[in-house]
Order: structure tokens, then C-alpha cells, then sequence
């Protein structure tokens, strides 16, 4: 079976960084092709050029072969731009309406049955699309996945993060709770029977938050699996629109999740009132409420299902953040007293996840 993967690139004006962006996607090895779809909003930064030398280099190195009505290029020998199968590179360069347009004239175009987007300032690590390749080949169920949260510095280089950052897991009741902050877009891979099912379009009433809007449409229908491994990353940098827009950001999806929240079934929108509510926790059941992770062991061959309990996973979130607002209370202030204070934080939060262990052990 051939698996393709359709990824498109909006861009505009990011001549700075879009050169790393393209050879993150291009250099991608494994067992697939690649249907590569820039849409560029009519830049004049040169950003036309670089990408015009991406499709240059393909065309030098590579021959062409037809696949599913589509042409891609091959590589007869090895060639650091062209690791996979084949690559289907596409690009045009006129004026857009926006974000969400440049994305659904990418996707309008693109073949893949397996979907995502990168924007042109971020990154896919190595290794990404061999994982997403092998993932929904083993595993028909799946149809929306995220990797582990990471990012980058201006710079290129990797961030580290702590563990709870990098496995920020969220499902359909994080998100009816308003705990949305964040499914990373630049790490999410879908299969297109559930793009269609979910309309089939980024919905452009929003400007910023096009992703959070389609993950809210995307959980009427389906889990998401949480794969622990970095897949792609955010680059910070001072133009990021995210972190310049706020305010609108939070406002965008506040409207979506209200917008989720009209759709689901009454029980559901019930289980999550009684959630906000704190109803204790061995009273209450629901299919999809535990956390769906994919994770592959230390020299396994395939990867493995399993869930991470709602309640628990909530205590050390709750538990991070609380160690996270010492921290910054330490650094500004320089007081002794925080470190017993966290200490003594901890043993509570253990004694905390140990009861809600045992009575839902009881109450099964």
C-alpha cells in the first residue's frame, strides 16, 4: 500500500526562515511519498526565489513517475532533498484572504491520505513521517494523532521542556472544560476520511485560530491519540502572531468551544458540567474520558495503545503548574521559604493521586 502524505505550506513574507521549513518536509525518510502544496500569499521578500530553488533541485537530481495522477520526483541515487518514495512538490505565489484561505486552496489541491500542515516558520524533526507512516498502517482506528510538544529557538535550535509540557494530553472533555492550551498544530497528522467528515475545510470566520476550531470539529467525531514523540515544533521569534494576538487567540477559541459545545450529545455536555462541578471522581464514568496514547517501547518493532487516567494526569498538571508559579516566585523574589513549601506540595499531590487511584479501584 502506498501511503501518501499531503502537507501544505502557507507562507508569507518569510523569507527568513522558510527555507528550513521546506527542508524539513523534503528530507523526511521512510516508506512513503510525499505531496508537498506551498501556497504563497504573493510575498516580496524573495521568498519565491527560495522556493523556486527547492523545485530546481528536485527536478536535477530526480526523475518523474506518475502516481495516482500525480507526478512525483524520484531519486535514482541519494540525494539529501529526496528520502522517501517520492515527492509531489507544487507551489503558487498570489494574493490570498488570509490564513485560513492560503490552507484550504493547499488542501483543495492535495491527494494524500494522510493530511497536515506546516507553517513556514516551523519544523518537522527527523524520523516524523516513518512514525506517522507506520502508526496508521498498524492501527485503522486512529484517525487524528499528535506527537509530543516542542519548539525551537529563533535560532533553529531545539527548546527543552519538561515532561508535562512535552505531554500536554487533551480529549474532547479538556476541551468542553476550557483546558485547550495546546494541541500543537505543527505535530498533528489526520486521515482524510475524517478531514471529509469533518467538513472538509478550514472554516476562514477565523483568523487565528484555525487549528483549535478544526480539532473542535475533530472531536465530534473521533478520540485523539497522543504519540509520544516529537513530531514537528513551533519556532519563537518576535513576529509570531500566536504570542503578538492573545487576547484574539483566547477570544477565537472561546467561540469555538462554544461551538463544540451546541454540537455534542446532551450526556456529554452533561459529563462536562458535572467535571466542572468536581463531582467526586468515583462516581463518575465515561468512554472518552481517559487519555489515548500510542507509544513505542525500547527496541519493540510496533507500537503500542494504551490510556492514561483523566484524574490522575489532571493532579499533576494541576501539580506542574503550581511548581512552575514557586519557581517564578523564587526567581523574583529569592526566598528560602519556597523550597519546603514545594516539598511539602508534592507529598500532598502523591497522597492525592494515591486515593483517587484507590476509589476508583473500589468503585469499579
Amino acid at each position: 500500500m502506498n501511503s501518501i502524505i499531503s502537507v501544505v505550506t502557507p507562507s508569507y513574507n518569510q523569507a527568513e526562515f522558510i527555507a528550513d521549513t521546506i527542508e524539513s518536509v523534503l528530507s523526511q525518510e521512510g516508506d512513503f511519498y510525499i505531496d508537498y502544496v506551498i501556497i504563497d500569499g504573493g510575498s516580496n521578500d524573495g521568498s519565491s526565489d527560495i522556493i523556486d530553488r527547492y523545485e530546481k533541485a528536485l527536478k536535477e537530481n530526480c526523475r518523474m513517475e506518475t502516481i495516482s495522477d500525480l507526478c512525483f520526483y524520484v531519486a535514482e541515487k541519494p540525494f539529501h532533498l529526496n528520502r522517501c518514495k517520492g515527492i509531489s512538490y507544487r507551489w503558487i505565489s498570489e494574493k490570498d484572504k488570509g490564513h485560513g484561505d492560503a490552507l484550504n486552496k493547499g488542501f483543495s489541491r492535495s491527494i494524500g491520505d494522510i493530511m497536515c500542515w506546516l507553517n513556514s516558520d516551523d519544523m518537522y524533526l527527523d524520523n516524523a513521517f516513518q512514525s506517522i507512516t507506520e502508526i496508521y498502517r498498524q492501527f485503522n482506528q486512529v484517525k487524528w494523532v499528535v506527537g509530543q510538544n516542542c519548539s525551537f529557538n529563533k535560532d533553529g535550535s531545539l527548546r527543552s521542556c519538561t515532561y508535562l509540557e512535552k505531554c500536554r494530553y487533551k480529549n474532547i472533555f479538556s476541551f468542553l472544560t476550557h483546558n485547550y492550551e495546546w494541541i500543537q498544530q505543527e505535530g498533528t497528522f489526520w486521515r482524510r476520511d475524517l478531514w471529509q467528515k469533518a467538513g472538509g475545510k478550514i472554516n476562514t470566520d477565523y483568523k487565528l485560530m484555525v487549528d483549535g476550531e478544526l480539532w473542535c470539529r475533530f472531536f465530534l467525531h473521533e478520540n485523539l491519540y497522543h504519540v509520544h514523540k516529537e513530531l514537528g515544533g513551533f519556532r519563537y521569534h518576535d513576529t509570531n502572531r500566536a504570542h503578538l494576538f492573545m487576547p484574539q487567540v483566547r477570544s477565537e477559541m472561546a467561540r469555538a468551544i462554544s461551538g463544540l459545545a451546541r454540537q455534542v450529545p446532551v450526556q456529554t455536555r452533561e459529563f462536562a458540567e458535572n467535571l466542572l462541578a468536581n463531582a467526586p471522581v468515583q462516581e463518575i464514568r465515561h468512554e472518552r474520558l481517559n487519555f489515548k496514547i500510542i507509544e513505542k517501547k525500547p527496541k519493540a518493532t510496533e507500537w503500542q495503545i494504551s490510556e492514561v487516567d483523566f484524574f490522575a494526569y489532571s493532579l499533576k498538571e494541576q501539580a506542574e503548574l503550581i511548581r512552575r508559579t514557586l519557581n517564578n516566585l523564587e526567581y523574583k523574589t529569592g526566598s528560602r521559604l519556597i523550597t519546603p513549601l514545594r516539598w511539602a506540595i508534592r507529598s500532598a499531590r502523591k497522597m492525592v493521586i494515591g486515593a483517587a487511584s484507590f476509589f476508583r479501584r473500589i468503585s469499579a
